[in-house]
């Protein structure tokens, strides 16, 4: 587990300059980056489905897990996502529902029941073999794309928090 948290240590002062090499989650950042500023993000978009909710608020609880301070899940990582990614390309919704499928594929065939339902050694297990260098690439690039996701809706969480005080 602190492994995980470990390998997002680095990753606060993540921009979208981050994500150059990824062409649709570059596109979705600026795409929102944009919307943002112009006010034309819809306020109560969905794009999750219930499972696929508990386990992107899962990944992102155990890539940032509360340690004394408000993790992702205190967060509300989760539900910034929900809204975040409901607006973004086509492009890069089809990529993350993609790595979702891959995420419950390898836990059904690792452990024979969806990721939400595994224990947290199991699914710590799981995201160490999709982040380590064995993995295939997809799995690799979700997992990446998952953890700067993570860190990026935390500091927009944070600073929309620390701006109305």
């Amino acid at each position: 587990m602190k492994a995980l948290g470990a390998a997002t240590a680095g990753l606060a002062a993540v921009s979208a300059d981050a994500w150059a090499e990824d062409g649709p989650m570059a596109a979705a950042i600026h795409h929102h980056l944009e919307a943002a500023e112009q006010g034309a993000v819809p306020a109560h978009a969905k794009f999750f489905q219930p499972q696929e909710f508990r386990t992107v608020e899962r990944l992102a609880d155990l890539i940032l897990p509360s340690d004394g301070t408000p993790g992702a899940k205190d967060a509300g990582v989760a539900e910034f996502l929900d809204f975040y990614l409901a607006g973004s390309p086509d492009s890069a919704q089809m990529q993350f529902r993609k790595g979702l499928l891959g995420v419950e594929a390898i836990a059904k065939s690792k452990f024979g029941k969806p990721f939400v339902d595994l224990g947290e050694r199991e699914q710590t297990q799981l995201l160490e073999t999709m982040s380590g260098a064995g993995a295939e690439p997809e799995q690799r690039a979700f997992f990446q794309n998952m953890r700067r996701l993570t860190v990026f809706g935390l500091d927009r969480k944070s600073t929309r928090l620390n701006s109305s005080h």
